[in-house]
């Protein structure tokens, strides 16, 4: 398959999502196999250079289904990192007890969450 890629003149798309493409279903013992790839020529990058694959979660069968994407994938927010000269800066620990006063109707993972992205705001 290798020379056939390679004598073809195609690469493989990068993907975001699931590593593996396929898997046996079977709890006592899993087998998870990378069985699908999307190739693309230079033509195609041409013309759609930021383009990816996502590989989706099967549903219904052990196959994942593989979604095409013509963009680039949208960046997602960086996570959480707390600095320690934060706890010396003037108002800091307002903006605490503020942010965390805050009572949000969630999982109580989910209003952690919310609590420290209400202080990340503050602390910019």
């Amino acid at each position: 398959m290798n020379n056939w890629v390679f004598d073809s003149c195609t690469i493989e798309l990068s993907s975001t999502g699931l590593n593996f493409t396929w898997f046996n279903q079977r709890a006592d013992d899993p087998i998870h196999i990378k069985s699908d790839k999307m190739l693309v020529n230079h033509l195609w990058l041409d013309k759609f250079l930021y383009s990816y694959f996502k590989v989706e979660p099967p549903s219904c069968s052990d196959q994942s289904p593989l979604i095409l994407l013509s963009g680039t994938p949208k960046p997602t927010g960086g996570r959480f990192l707390f600095k320690n000269f934060w706890i010396n800066m003037d108002g800091y620990w307002n903006d605490v007890i503020f942010a965390f006063s805050k009572h949000y109707e969630a999982s109580p993972i989910a209003n952690l969450y919310h609590k420290l992205k209400y202080l990340k705001f503050f602390l910019k």
